[in-house]
């Protein structure tokens, strides 16, 4: 065995202990929280823990759970996705992909097929489910639950794809990029080595790039009709998240709380990366959220930043309970931010940064 191979087993013992300590004893001691909203609906769907909660938008109040009681076989991690027929997409720890009635939280079909637990979120796309597992099988599933197609990768796939017309592109914690025919789960192209494991979702230009961050400390930008490498730029710690891409800028930060503007055609700074604070565990690990003029980003320390975008000075910034792994979503003038290990586990901001309300989940 090689000695990057070595290591990279021996980061994923360590990762996967922290992020899956209910396979010991049965009881669910570590998740993050996934969020979904669905402004048309005027629900936000959070995955946390033991349970995945329906909560108003209008008020933070809760419309329903599942499941209704506690089960500590059962703990969620990745965000869920909706269907276009009206289904709630959800996998858990206990290795099932979970079909859920998005207005009453009731169970239309599962999906047993994976070895592994789920810690990517599913993609949703073209009549299709395409589910990453940790047992680093893609299983791609119809609307029905029934198994389509699988595509099988050397390590375990822990980041949500992404899809281009009818190609879907897969990060993989084998260090490389999958592209596949997105209907046959044909293989297109693989990248070379990227050096590193591959955690976020790649955003990309339409017949042009793919960026993505890697656990070597670096951001890569691949061609993404072959997988050529276009540039690559070192970053000060692992790039956790997918970035987020704005025209020519992609926006994200790492696990030192470093936060990057990068020129998406060159790979060059265009303002100064901006450091969250000095203190240990600022970690980004979520992708920023972006409006007209300001980026939004959250980190391991609980301290949620506002950015103008132009010139990367900050607007303001806000220190919650709790540590701000999931990225935060925007649901018309709100800012919803999912904190991990706080009583409020969902929580709405305007877009100056002030509190509307906060769900805390009955006991």
């Amino acid at each position: 065995m090689n000695r990057n191979r070595y290591l990279y087993l021996i980061f994923i013992i360590i990762v996967v202990v922290l992020l899956s300590a209910c396979a010991g004893g049965g009881v669910a001691t570590q998740s993050w929280p996934g969020l979904t909203v669905d402004v048309e609906s005027g629900t936000a769907y959070l995955a946390y823990k033991t349970h995945v909660y329906a909560v108003n938008l209008d008020n933070g109040t809760q419309k329903w759970r599942f499941p209704v009681e506690p089960d500590n076989k059962i703990t969620f991690f990745a965000p869920p996705a909706l269907t276009e027929d009206g289904q709630l997409i959800v996998g858990s720890y206990d290795k099932v992909l979970y079909s859920l009635n998005p207005e009453n939280g009731q169970q239309n079909w599962t999906f047993d097929g994976s070895q592994d637990i789920y810690i990517a979120g599913p993609l949703v796309n073209g009549e299709r489910i395409y589910a990453p597992s940790s047992d680093s099988n893609l299983y791609v599933l119809d609307y029905d639950g029934e198994l389509l197609w699988t595509f099988g990768t050397e390590f375990e796939q822990w980041a949500t794809p992404s899809i281009e017309g009818d190609t879907l592109y897969l990060p993989s914690m084998d260090h490389v990029i999958y592209a596949l025919d997105a209907r046959s789960g044909d293989l297109l192209w693989t990248s070379e080595d990227l050096g590193g494991a591959l955690a976020g979702t790649p955003p990309f230009e339409e017949q042009s790039a793919l960026y993505i961050g890697t656990l070597n400390s670096e951001m890569v930008a691949l061609n993404n009709q072959n997988g050529e490498i276009l540039w690559r730029i070192p970053t000060e710690a692992w790039v956790w998240s997918g970035p987020a891409l704005d025209k020519d800028v992609l926006y994200f930060g790492d696990m030192t709380g470093t936060f990057y503007s990068i020129d998406a055609k060159s790979g060059s700074n265009i303002w100064q990366p901006y450091k969250v604070g000095s203190e240990k565990k600022q970690g980004i690990t979520g992708t920023p959220l972006l409006t007209e003029d300001t980026i939004y980003f959250g980190s391991e320390s609980g301290v949620f930043t506002a950015l103008n975008s132009d010139g990367g000075s900050k607007r303001w910034s806000k220190t919650f309970d709790g540590k701000l792994f999931q990225g935060p979503l925007a649901a018309d003038d709100l800012i919803l931010l999912a904190p991990a290990d706080s009583d409020p586990v969902l929580i709405a901001l305007d877009y100056e940064g002030n509190q509307k309300w906060a769900f805390v989940p009955q006991k």
